[in-house]
């Protein structure tokens, strides 16, 4: 073998094991951000997420200004818990989303 062949081996080699160690590295980091997400999810599913006829959902955080339905994109968001309010009462403080209640007016029961 000539040393050029020799080189280009070496090279092909270093470039294998890097590859290897990217892919062990890349499956167990991605491993543990599937972890942390089930722990998020977890979390939020202990949250209020049934509400009775006549009441909407809320995020119970501080800067929240909306009510919402059952399944909504917007409450997904929320970080903090969530409960249910009676509708009468929450169209008082707070404004429908605009999300699940695409016209901007919640219908009164």
């Amino acid at each position: 073998m000539n040393s050029q062949h020799l080189k280009n081996t070496r090279r092909l080699l270093l470039i294998a094991l890097v590859m290897v160690c990217f892919a062990a590295f890349g499956s167990q980091a991605q491993a543990q951000s599937k972890k942390k997400f089930k722990q998020k999810t977890k979390a939020k599913t202990t949250a209020v997420t049934t509400a009775k006829p006549g009441q909407v959902l809320i995020c119970t955080s501080k800067t929240t200004k909306t009510y919402h339905k059952k399944k909504c994109a917007g409450l997904a968001r929320c970080k903090t818990k969530t409960s249910s309010l009676a509708l009468a009462v929450a169209s008082k403080t707070r404004k429908p989303c605009k999300i699940c209640y695409p016209k901007g007016k919640a219908k009164k029961k």
